[in-house]
């Protein structure tokens, strides 16, 4: 309808701030939310971006992290911190799914490390760890 294919479009879409366009590519952007809200009243702005980010985002659904990317993954945390637009530009995924999964990496060390500290004692057989429901 506007002229953009579908490149241009997430070109437009997601590109940062900071990586040119001038005032007239931001107003372009702003007008396009402001649309997108008219559009969708029911619905808060931010709450629009987050979902189109998820659902169209290029870097997004990109399968499975793999035992490198973990590592690679760890290593630009080390760099970098929790920088994570930064890291999502350089490993290809977006900065909430390095985020996630950098969360639940330290979530699975912390769960081993309390395993090692408790004798390495697992539940079998799907038994549950939690207490019983009366």
């Amino acid at each position: 309808r506007h002229g953009l294919d579908r490149a241009a479009l997430y070109q437009r879409l997601f590109r940062k701030h900071d990586s040119g366009g001038g005032p007239e590519d931001r107003t372009v952007r702003r007008e396009f939310w402001a649309a997108m809200a008219a559009v969708l009243p029911q619905r808060q702005i931010q709450a629009i971006y987050h979902f189109v980010h998820r659902r169209y985002h290029p870097y997004n659904y990109q399968g499975p992290w793999s035992a490198a990317e973990d590592g690679r993954l760890a290593q630009l945390v080390a760099e970098h911190g929790q920088a994570w637009e930064t890291i999502s530009r350089i490993i290809g995924r977006t900065g909430t799914n390095c985020r996630d999964h950098w969360r639940y990496m330290q979530g699975i060390s912390h769960t081993q490390k309390m395993r090692q500290q408790a004798g390495g004692v697992r539940p079998q057989g799907g038994e549950s760890t939690g207490g019983s429901i009366a």
